[in-house]
């Protein structure tokens, strides 16, 4: 959604808190002019068109003079669009930087990956990586234990999965370029590991846990295969789904021997942990 404010000071100061009581913290600036202290649109991003159009009218009835006009946006270029707006973020463990000097962050005990040479769709800003790291650095893992990260963008999961302490390390992406940053990136941090093109390895040695973070429906058509090679007990870490596609991407997990053990949300989006049946 695009708040038109002219670049009006009062209007911005007012419209921003207003954003704040509805939910919606999340938002993007845009400038006329390199020296313009306020903006002159506001960009909010929401999974839910309907919450947006609401908004649009509670907007426009409390402030007469704003513009406000309602996007759609296919997935691919919603996704961007959250990535311009997500900025570097950091977790309990992890602190990913794709903007900015990393010299200038605070010094902690997080571990930094820094992707900003990163050229591949999927390189890490995504809200949805912020939700997966976030629920895989809860599950440490062993020496002993496979890792294999679907649609691995940058690696920036599976060099995760390194850093918590699996000892074999999977990463699979079907696009060329997303190969050839992974494998930089490996190499940059340290991880000793495979990365192949394409969605699935050809030795199907089960692994103890598997992350995909790619957006539904194409998570659905991957995740039916997902319990050929986890172990049982083994599991599913999975974003990339907004709540209304929930209830039947859960029902095709079900069909196929996935079991829901958690659910959480990051900007809209939700990661779900699943368990294979034993």
């Amino acid at each position: 959604m695009s708040i038109k404010t002219a670049g009006d000071r009062e209007l911005v100061a007012a419209v921003y808190p207003f954003l704040q009581e509805q939910g919606f913290d999340q938002t993007a600036e845009s400038f006329t002019s390199a020296e313009a202290t306020f903006p002159d649109t506001i960009q909010v991003y929401h999974a839910e068109q309907q919450r947006l159009q609401d908004l649009a009218a509670s907007l426009t009835t409390q402030f007469p003079s704003l513009s406000v006009t309602v996007h759609h946006l296919p997935n691919e270029l919603w996704q961007n669009s959250w990535q311009r707006e997500t900025g570097s973020f950091a977790t309990e463990k992890f602190r990913v930087v794709w903007d900015g000097d990393p010299a200038s962050l605070p010094v902690d005990d997080r571990m930094t990956f820094d992707l900003r040479d990163a050229t591949a769709f999927g390189n890490g800003q995504h809200a949805t990586t912020q939700a997966c790291l976030e629920q895989l650095e809860t599950y440490p893992g062993s020496r002993a234990q496979r890792f294999l990260d679907i649609g691995a963008g940058t690696g920036i999961l599976a060099m995760a999965a390194h850093a918590l302490g699996y000892g074999t390390i999977v990463a699979t992406d079907i696009d060329e370029q997303a190969v050839v940053d992974s494998r930089m990136f490996f190499e940059r941090y340290g991880v000793t590991g495979q990365v192949l093109q394409g969605t699935y390895p050809e030795n199907r040695t089960p692994f103890d846990v598997i992350c995909c973070n790619v957006l539904y429906p194409e998570l659905e058509a991957i995740t039916k295969r997902v319990p050929q090679y986890l172990k049982p007990g083994g599991l599913y870490f999975t974003a990339g789904l907004i709540a209304k596609d929930a209830p039947a991407f859960l029902h095709s997990c079900h069909k196929v021997g996935l079991r829901l053990v958690r659910q959480d949300e990051c900007r809209h989006w939700l990661c779900l942990t699943l368990t294979a049946v034993k």
